[in-house]
């Protein structure tokens, strides 16, 4: 006779699980002041007849584990893609020399931890939290390597939290799908190999929105507490954060004025988690409103304004592609109106943490400097949402062969890019500028960089004291004219980015430049001059 897997494939028949949407109140006392359940048809379950056991914290053993890992098709899938996604972000993390951020970076990581907080509060655009786990790590190595490795594992540990959003929200199947796509997107990989804050940033917004979902399933009181408590830790990574967190307080404080009968204990919960996030964020809430005061004082000269920002965005979360973006915003609305059928409320929160974010980024972009990886916290409700359009296709198909295919499908699509990642500079390359730059000056020579912050990248490979040169900065043309009266008998070189016009947009340094110097060399986007005295 076979298995009743065998039979029901020899019959053609279709299983679907039904997924039981449970809502409970419960007081301190454990009372439980209602539920309410609906029956949905989702997608089939391929482990519902495995035999699996559990793996809470009761049942945890490494006879378990072993058990789910041989037995359970999901379980050996997501081990696939984390590693999949360990390997390319680990793979040549030390490729690309250190860009002027990742400088930033290290001169903030190599400072004490007391004089990095005295800088966030001073003026600086960033939290320190990111900035101190970099000071730990630099025990370890001063390198490219070190420095790009905790954002690394982050982007690597986000993938089976990818994994745990999809299966909160609607079952296993739609969490496979999601880990897949984070596990060959180009853009994480790219912030996952960049010693920056906005894999961390995604990390822990991901737990927080993970315990979100939980909590307005079962409203139990840890699941709230933790929601605000992970939130807080990614607002100490990015101030930035703040805006979708905002949107989950918004939709928390929803949910129990729309449900009836209007539950006052599931309102006390939502301010609970409030409380957590304010307690644990009061340091840094203390200090928000100068810092945006001061970085919205004048019109941003760098960065996408307007609706711009929102193309950009979704560009670079589908791959650098405008083919793709346009499929996966379909497959996206298609997945949430199937969603929506289901579960309106969570249908409407992806739609929320997709768009209300870019709502408040328009107008703000026209104020302060705005960037594609600042929103990379729209990734979870982005890929779930087209994740959830896998229930269109398991009306054809088996749930083992669309999860096999689509995971082969994703990591195609993105193959292009992700091959170049590795096969050309993807940051200016200042490793090998200060190779030309040492071979091209002699003792007593100038060095003038143009922007004067351009040192940060550039002074991490490059020693004016070993090379006995003289090095200065400058931004405007006041500076340079300056320098070159005050050397007039040396010989005077520069080095310039495209940085100079955001730093400079009165653009007087660069027509000093053009008049006063000539080109001697270019590396990638770096400019070599020298005076043509």
């Amino acid at each position: 006779m076979g298995s009743r897997e065998e039979r029901n494939r020899k019959q053609g028949k279709k299983r679907v699980i039904r997924v039981s949407e449970e809502h409970e109140d419960r007081t301190g006392e454990g009372a439980k002041a209602g539920k309410e359940k609906k029956e949905i048809e989702f997608t089939e379950d391929m482990d519902r007849d495995a035999g699996i056991p559990s793996l809470s914290l009761s049942d945890l053993s490494l006879k378990n584990a072993a058990m789910v890992l041989t037995r359970s098709r999901y379980a050996q899938l997501l081990l696939f893609l984390t590693l999949s996604g360990a390997l390319l972000r680990f793979y040549n993390l030390g490729y690309n020399s250190l860009w002027l951020d990742e400088a930033v970076t290290h001169d903030f990581a190599i400072r004490p931890f007391l004089e990095t907080w005295g800088m966030v509060a001073g003026g600086e655009v960033n939290p320190p939290l990111f900035y101190w786990i970099e000071r730990l790590m630099l025990s370890f190595g001063d390198n490219e390597f070190i420095l790009r490795f905790a954002p690394a594992i982050c982007g690597i540990v986000t993938i089976p939290l990818f994994y745990l959003l999809g299966k909160e929200l609607v079952d296993r199947n739609v969490g496979i799908i999601a880990a897949a796509f984070l596990a060959f997107s180009p853009f994480h990989l790219f912030y996952s190999q960049e010693a920056r804050a906005y894999s961390m940033m995604l990390l822990f917004f991901s737990l927080a929105l993970l315990f979100f979902i939980r909590g307005t399933k079962d409203w139990k009181t840890k699941d709230w507490g933790l929601f605000g408590l992970f939130g807080a830790i990614a607002f100490w990574v990015h101030f930035y954060v703040l805006v979708p967190l905002g949107v989950l307080f918004l939709f928390g404080i929803m949910f129990p004025v729309i449900e009836r009968p209007f539950s006052l204990e599931r309102m006390k919960k939502i301010f609970l988690s409030l409380g957590v996030f304010i307690l644990a964020s009061l340091p840094l809430l203390t200090i928000i409103y100068p810092l945006f005061a001061a970085r919205s004082a004048a019109p941003p000269t760098w960065g996408y304004q307007g609706i711009s920002l929102l193309y950009e965005t979704l560009l670079q979360m589908s791959g650098y592609n405008p083919l793709l973006m346009a499929c996966f915003l379909v497959l996206f609305f298609a997945g949430v109106s199937i969603l929506f059928l289901h579960r309106p409320r969570y249908a409407l929160l992806l739609v929320g943490l997709l768009f209300l974010p870019f709502a408040a980024s328009l107008p703000l972009s026209h104020i302060m400097p705005m960037m594609p990886r600042y929103l990379i916290y729209l990734l979870p409700a982005f890929f779930l949402g087209i994740s959830l359009s896998v229930r269109l296709l398991n009306q054809r198909a088996r749930m083992s062969h669309i999860l096999i295919c689509s995971i082969a499908l994703i990591f195609l699509v993105n193959l292009p890019i992700l091959s170049m990642d590795y096969t050309s500079p993807q940051k200016d390359d200042w490793r090998g500028f200060a190779g030309i730059l040492g071979e091209s000056t002699q003792a007593g020579d100038v060095v003038v960089v143009v922007p004067e912050y351009i040192r940060f990248p550039l002074d991490y490979y490059y020693d004016n004291a070993t090379d006995g040169t003289i090095e200065y900065g400058a931004t405007r043309a006041k500076e340079l004219q300056e320098i070159e009266t005050m050397h007039q008998t040396q010989n005077l070189f520069y080095v310039v980015t495209g940085d100079i016009i955001a730093a400079n947009p009165e653009l007087d340094a660069l027509e000093w430049l053009e008049k006063n110097a000539r080109q001697m060399a270019m590396h990638g986007r770096i400019n070599f001059l020298v005076s043509g005295r």
